[in-house]
């Protein structure tokens, strides 16, 4: 169209040229010049128009190979999300793993969305500036403040539309016009609001947003915990960071620490905007951005200086230079090589390295809950190992308490203690018991050396007077026939033998030794009365002895009932809490055959020249089929990626080669617009 406006405007001009020629009887000689230089613009344009038809022929044409490619991929994708949605179903089922089933059913519905592009980076770095120059349009609000204040995801939309997703899951559709006051700072009015919603969808119907789906986040650092909160709770949707840096200010401790934060999967692409404001006597751009390189390191994937602002001018008002300056250009190249030309591959790579993440934290859960089982199992045993060993102690004091039961039996106390061992080490007091036990025998052991030797006495006094009663025997005998001895038969009236002195004598002899023996008799009597005296305080010391022993006995019975009952209910606890663990099993059943089932037939339809032909580790599985996409990203392809090579080289080759025909046909078409203004110069000179 432009061409044929300049053809127009040529023919115009040679036009007028002629007739100002015939008026002013110029010579025909330099009419003749400027028609020549017309004829001459004309074939060149001619040919322009021939070679644009061609490159429009190869752009469609690649065009057409795109359109397949983007079904296909559209269809890949399609095919992920039901199987995501499947494995979110399956995983569902197991109640504990509920939160992941909800991830998993995310991703399923962010596979369907193009690559989101998350935009980060610190307050008053230009993020919504760059948006805008990115998309081409004043969508965003942009301020010297900071002015983005709720998590905004661009779509694309046939018709405008701006829809508010609040914290609270309800949804609410708002006119354009509130777009400022629901998303940026500033208003006070809408502040309330803004603290209650999660994140704004904003539909625009903008063709690189069908490629791209682009979040702007508040600044990490802008003052505003929900600012932060908001933006790290949409960072593992992310399938691409762009991280924003302000040249002034770039690299900081907390900017490195959050990028750290995003793992190596997000490494990010990063912008160091602003850099209209670099004072270019002090510093060149190429310097400052050299420097922060080495800095950053392998932190970030590239590192590209702009300056979003001139770049936006220079989309208003059409400035080349303005835009040469900002390196715009730049950016746009690396930006579709490095993202628009491989989004769709870069789309599933990074589907398949958060579902890596999502089984990767299942399996720790599990395997952290497995753990917690069998230390729950362990303690359990252990439990019923210690109710067995209570009962058992149970049952040997209640035979304790029986053993130490006193009776009605005379001394039974006392005399059964010599016979009982001493009490366990698990009777309270034992020790003391035991030396008390100790001293009664000792004690025992003196009263009855006592009782001996008072029955050894009293055996030797029973001979004595058993001597004494043979004497005295003797003694009446020898009494009653002295007494008969007499002339009548009566006792004699002289003792001329002295028969009778000696019985006398013999009488009061034995009247001593009867005295004597019951002195005797006395005296051990008094012993044995002092002994069963002792006898009978020691088994009143004894029975108390014996009741210590009992309650002692009592209390180590009840301390194991007690102890018994909490490692009863410790055991029913635990068996309660085992029992909600029992997922465990069912979970790594499910992820073991089920999820990975479904990973291998994903695996099948998406690339069905993968060779998984044996099931292994589903980690390993994505880590293969990841590290294929990754060489395909690279450039280093397979023989099996021909689908792929095809669009990366052929459609970047004709789309470089129309580049360049439009740079050289805006070149020469200049370049012939100037001669016919020189030729017009001199015609009318």
């Amino acid at each position: 169209m432009k061409i044929d406006i300049l053809l127009v405007f040529l023919s115009t001009l040679v036009f007028v040229a002629i007739r100002l020629g015939l008026k002013r009887k110029l010579k025909w000689s330099t009419l003749w010049r400027a028609n020549h230089i017309f004829l001459g613009i004309e074939s060149k344009f001619k040919k322009n128009i021939k070679s644009k038809e061609t490159l429009e022929h190869s752009l469609n044409h690649t065009n057409e190979i795109n359109d397949e490619m983007k079904k296909k991929f559209k269809k890949s994708n399609e095919i992920i999300s039901d199987f995501l949605i499947e494995i979110s179903d399956e995983v569902k089922k197991i109640n504990a793993l509920s939160n992941y089933s909800e991830e998993i059913f995310t991703l399923a519905y962010d596979s369907k969305l193009p690559l989101l592009v998350v935009v980060m980076g610190e307050f008053k770095t230009g993020k919504s500036t760059f948006i805008n120059a990115l998309l081409g349009e004043d969508c965003l609000k942009s301020d010297v403040t900071p002015a983005t204040a709720v998590v905004t995801m661009l779509k694309y939309g046939e018709t405008s539309d701006l829809i508010a997703h609040f914290r609270d899951g309800r949804e609410e559709r708002y006119s354009m016009d509130k777009l400022d006051l629901l998303s940026a700072e500033g208003d006070l009015e809408g502040e309330e609001l803004r603290s209650k919603i999660s994140y704004l969808e904003l539909y625009l119907s903008n063709p690189i947003l069908k490629e791209i789906t682009i979040v702007d986040t508040p600044g990490l650092n802008a003052d505003k915990p929900l600012h932060s909160a908001a933006t790290k709770e949409f960072i593992h949707r992310a399938d691409l960071v762009l991280w924003i840096f302000s040249y002034a200010q770039a690299a900081s401790k907390t900017e490195i620490a959050e990028i750290k934060n995003l793992g190596e999967h997000l490494k990010p692409l990063g912008i160091v905007n602003r850099i209209d404001e670099i004072d270019c006597e002090e510093d060149s751009v190429d310097k400052i951005i050299g420097e922060l390189k080495k800095r950053m390191n392998t932190l970030v994937s590239h590192l590209i200086g702009v300056s979003a602002f001139q770049a936006r001018e220079a989309q208003r008002t059409y400035n080349l230079k303005l835009l040469q300056e900002s390196r715009w250009e730049e950016f746009k190249t690396l930006f579709a090589e490095e993202l628009l030309n491989k989004c769709d591959l870069r789309k599933i790579k990074c589907i398949l390295l958060k579902l890596k993440n999502i089984i990767k934290q299942i399996d720790i859960y599990i395997s952290a809950n497995r753990a917690i089982f069998l230390e729950l199992t362990n303690k359990i045993s252990s439990a019923e190992l210690a109710i067995k060993r209570i009962e058992e102690s149970r049952k040997n004091f209640n035979y304790l308490l029986q053993d130490w039961t006193p009776c009605n039996e005379y001394h039974y106390c006392f005399k059964r203690t010599l016979l009982l061992s001493d009490l366990p080490n698990q009777v309270e007091n034992y020790q003391q018991l035991n030396l008390q036990k100790n001293e009664f025998e000792k004690v025992y052991h003196s009263l009855a050396e006592e009782a001996r030797k008072a029955a050894d006495e009293r055996i030797n006094l029973d001979f004595q007077m058993r001597d004494y009663r043979n004497f005295y025997a003797k003694y009446q005998k020898d009494l009653d026939i002295y007494n008969h001895s007499g002339i009548f038969g009566g006792e004699p009236l002289f003792d001329f033998s002295g028969r009778g002195d000696a019985i006398g004598r013999r009488a009061a002899d034995l009247k001593a030794t009867k005295e004597i023996l019951d002195s005797q008799y006395e005296v051990i009597l008094n012993k044995k009365k002092s002994l069963v005296a002792w006898a009978d305080r020691i088994d009143l010391e004894t029975k108390t002895f014996w009741k210590d022993v009992r309650d002692n006995v009592a209390v180590n019975i009840n301390m194991l009932g007690d102890e018994l009952n909490n490692v009863k209910q410790e055991h029913l606890l635990l068996k309660a809490e085992i029992g909600e663990l029992t997922w465990i099993i069912e979970a790594e059943n499910l992820m073991n055959n089920r999820v990975n089932e479904y990973l291998y037939k994903m695996w099948k339809v998406i690339e069905n020249k993968l060779n998984l032909e044996q099931k292994i580790n589903l980690i390993n599985n994505i880590d293969k089929f990841v590290l294929d996409i990754s060489m395909v990203l690279d450039g280093s392809f397979l023989e099996s990626e021909e689908f792929f090579r095809e669009r990366s080289s052929l459609q970047m080759i004709i789309e470089q080669q129309l580049r360049e025909k439009i740079i050289y046909e805006t070149r020469d078409l200049e370049f012939n617009k100037e001669s016919a203004s020189r030729s017009l110069v001199n015609v009318n000179g």
